[in-house]
């Protein structure tokens, strides 16, 4: 009974009992010329890592590191040396998983 009142205590309080957003990213221009703006807002401190990647051979042309973000804060990011085209915008949470993707275009 002991192990089980624990167990419940443990998942309450990690989050693990009931799904809850922990993070909310929002891109402020899909179409950009040389830069963009981009926010995250987390309920915990976390670590991010923002790419770049090109929609023709999936490789990552710029990458960005967001350290101990809490509540929400802009960052801007500068991609005046992409040409123009089409591109993924990914966010990938401290474990490298991605937790948002949204396709994007320089004009």
């Amino acid at each position: 009974m002991e192990k089980k009142i624990l167990l419940i205590f443990f998942l309450l309080f990690s989050g693990l009992l009931f799904s809850q957003e922990k993070y909310k990213i929002e891109l402020h221009n899909k179409a950009f010329e040389s830069s963009f703006v981009y926010s995250i807002n987390s309920n915990i401190k976390s670590d991010f890592k923002i790419n770049i990647v090109s929609t023709k051979n999936k490789i990552k042309l710029i990458t960005k590191t967001n350290i101990n973000v809490i509540g929400e804060k802009f960052f801007k990011i500068d991609v005046s040396t992409l040409k123009k085209g089409n591109y993924y915008f990914k966010v990938l949470d401290e474990f490298s998983k991605v937790i948002f993707v949204k396709k994007i275009k320089k004009i």
